[in-house]
């Protein structure tokens, strides 16, 4: 999984992101890119498009196979490859409903989630009101933070946090 946030670039200044079938041209702030994000192989890559635009183009050896790109993305709208080299889908992103949707397929423990995210430690989160949360900050914009927890994901806003730490989990 790559995440992207870059500054604000000028005219036509972008990178790219060279999966194992995809091109993923990024002239956007705020993005993502999750290659075989889920455990059945179904899905190959997603890419996610926050904030810009994002262009997605299959490739053989890095060749791009198309003189343009299969899939432009705008602000809030996601690809998804379906199996390798295979059909790509564009539709709304609604954050929330996506996240959820990918929680209900698993019944992760922490210790899942630290290998899916290859992380070794569980963030903690309280809130000024007093909440806390476990789980994994899986990205983060200017006003928000977005936390996977066992029973789901969170969008906290970031002006509400009172602390965020860390813990190393302990193998019984």
């Amino acid at each position: 999984m790559i995440t992207i946030k870059s500054s604000k670039r000028k005219g036509n200044d972008h990178f790219t992101i060279l999966t194992p079938s995809l091109i993923i041209g990024v002239r956007g702030l705020e993005a993502k890119v999750e290659v075989n994000p889920l455990i059945s192989g179904r899905e190959i890559t997603r890419v996610i498009s926050f904030e810009g635009t994002t262009y997605v183009t299959q490739h053989k050896d890095g060749i791009p196979l198309t003189a343009e790109p299969v899939c432009i993305l705008s602000k809030d709208e996601i690809s998804i490859e379906e199996g390798f080299g295979g059909n790509i889908d564009k539709s709304g992103f609604d954050f929330n409903e996506y996240l959820q949707d990918t929680q209900n397929k698993y019944n992760y423990t922490e210790f899942d989630l630290l290998k899916l995210y290859h992380r070794v430690e569980i963030d903690k989160v309280i809130m000024k009101d007093g909440v806390g949360y476990r789980g994994l900050i899986i990205g983060m914009n200017e006003e928000f933070l977005y936390l996977h927890t066992l029973d789901s994901y969170k969008k906290l806003p970031k002006n509400l946090v009172k602390v965020l730490d860390t813990e190393k989990l302990k193998n019984n």
